[in-house]
């Protein structure tokens, strides 16, 4: 094998994970990435209330309730107990 494959071809090239994109760029990526995050929360109580023929009032009860869970279960500071 060449001593000189691997690293030494790619000296040059910077990975996209490296870039930096500066602080309106990220901070935009970020805002993208907490909206998703709430969406994917949101979504699915409103799916199942649909899909159950809830009124508009049981369906944001059911929404509040997932939120309330999803915080719970993120700021809990327990050990789970599971691995």
């Amino acid at each position: 094998m060449n001593e000189q494959s691997g690293s030494s071809n790619n000296a040059g090239v910077q990975r996209p994970e490296d870039e930096n994109l500066g602080f309106a760029a990220n901070l935009m990526y970020g805002l993208q990435h907490v909206l998703t995050m709430y969406g994917g929360i949101v979504a699915v109580p409103l799916i199942v209330a649909e899909a159950a023929g809830m009124s508009a009032a049981d369906a944001g009860l059911l929404v509040r309730v997932c939120r309330i869970l999803c915080k719970r279960t993120i700021h809990r500071r327990r050990k789970p107990a599971y691995p």
